[in-house]
């Protein structure tokens, strides 16, 4: 399948991990844990990624949007009970699911539509809309279809009432290094929650899709955002309609 031109960027940049970047992970809702990572592109910023960790009632977690497995950070999934489940929630955030797969061979992995195909060595179940998922009841999916293969996958986290979101919006307020402030501030993503120009060039080109899509998440009773990038906040469907409300016809621009 025919790569995107922003995962052939991507490809050429070859983001790394900044290992010295290991903050202890801290609860955001009941049941729900952020693992927040950074990430360094060669002669570029740096950005602030992050996993969730999802506390099952049977016990063990799900870890969505892997980051690399280090020892402390395993040694915490195993006092919980290990990892059963790894979501892929995007097309990009695959990163570090290897690890995990090596780690805890038994876990069941559910991949973002297209990454199957696209990535070589990819291993697991296909996320589609609809798909019968055994952690459903506690995270309902919903998929958005970019075109050539590219996805990002929401999922609603019942119990706390919390959307989750990867890269079709970014709510970056902080960043430590002056140079990244000033880059992330030009390419118009610091200090503001919603899509990026560059989620709104790459990701969300099929306007009516992606409307169709928030309109979908907004039937969901969320309180609460998180995304990949950026920092947790307080929203409901109102400030999602109004991050997104280009994409919206004219009666939900009106409800934004």
């Amino acid at each position: 399948m025919r790569r995107t031109l922003l995962e052939r960027l991507v490809a050429r940049t070859n983001p790394r991990w900044i290992e010295s970047f290991a903050p202890v992970p801290y609860e955001i809702g009941p049941g729900l844990w952020s693992v927040d990572r950074l990430l360094e592109i060669p002669l570029g910023p740096r950005l602030g990624t992050r996993t969730l960790l999802v506390e099952l009632p049977e016990g063990g977690v799900l870890a969505w949007s892997p980051v690399p497995l280090g020892g402390a950070l395993r040694e915490l999934v195993e006092t919980r009970g290990g990892a059963r489940f790894l979501v892929a929630p995007n097309s990009f955030h695959y990163l570090g699911i290897g690890d995990w797969q090596r780690a805890f061979p038994s876990a069941e992995s559910w991949l973002a539509p297209g990454l199957l195909a696209r990535v070589a060595g990819a291993a697991g179940r296909e996320l589609h809309e609809g798909a019968a998922t055994p952690f459903a009841a506690l995270l309902p999916h919903c998929v958005l279809d970019c075109g050539r293969g590219v996805s990002e996958v929401a999922f609603l986290h019942a119990p706390s009432r919390t959307l989750l979101l990867v890269d079709s919006a970014f709510n970056v307020r902080h960043v430590a290094r002056r140079r990244d402030r000033l880059v992330w501030a030009a390419a118009g993503v610091l200090g503001r929650f919603g899509p990026t120009p560059t989620a709104r060039a790459f990701l969300l080109r099929d306007r009516a899709a992606v409307g169709a899509w928030i309109e979908r998440l907004c039937a969901w009773p969320f309180e609460r955002v998180v995304m990949a990038h950026g920092e947790p906040l307080g929203a409901g469907p109102s400030e999602l309609r109004a991050a997104f409300v280009r994409y919206l016809d004219d009666a939900s621009r009106r409800a934004a």
